[in-house]
């Protein structure tokens, strides 16, 4: 996984501004397997697994 805070990465006047309007925007990386299973009940129909990758880009203000 891979984890960055993007108000770490900016820099005078712009970072300070960030800090006091509550800025918190990050990026998330995440890779490894997916498995995906279909049930009908309790028995197991299919399954599908491969290697995956998920990104996130947050933007704005967690929410409390």
């Amino acid at each position: 996984m891979t984890a960055s805070k993007m108000a770490d990465e900016i820099k005078g006047p712009k970072k300070v501004a960030a800090k006091l309007t509550g800025f918190d925007g990050a990026y998330l990386r995440f890779a490894g397997e997916l498995r995906v299973e279909r049930y009908q009940g309790e028995e197991l129909m299919e399954t599908h697994t491969d290697e995956a990758l998920w990104e996130l880009m947050y933007f704005g203000k967690a929410r409390p």
